[in-house]
């Protein structure tokens, strides 16, 4: 569909395993939304995904490296950070137009 009179095209890249120990692995993976056509990028994500069945089962030291990975990520790459932004929104701003409550 359509978003603000755009259509948005995501490519989508599993990027491996990442491995925190004590039988904690998540799946990464990278996702860049762009303009059709002219390809212009517009919004980019990296992700990371575990699961598991019970709370009580993660081991915390395991834990404790996913937080700090978590954490360390954001210091990292604070610039390229957008807080409480969601990729709908951006594509909504390029036009001046401001998310709704929703989005």
């Amino acid at each position: 569909q359509l978003v603000n009179q755009m259509i948005v095209e995501e490519v989508l890249q599993d990027l491996g395993v990442l491995d925190f120990g004590k039988g904690i692995a998540a799946k990464g993976s990278a996702s860049l939304w762009r303009s059709r056509g002219e390809h212009r990028s517009l919004v980019g994500e990296f992700s990371f995904q575990t699961r598991f069945r019970r709370r009580d089962e993660l081991h915390e030291k395991a834990l404790h490296r996913v937080e700090t990975f978590f954490v360390a990520l954001q210091e990292a790459l604070g610039e390229w950070v957008s807080l409480s932004t969601t990729k709908t929104g951006i594509v909504y701003q390029l036009n001046g137009n401001p998310p709704t409550a929703h989005e």
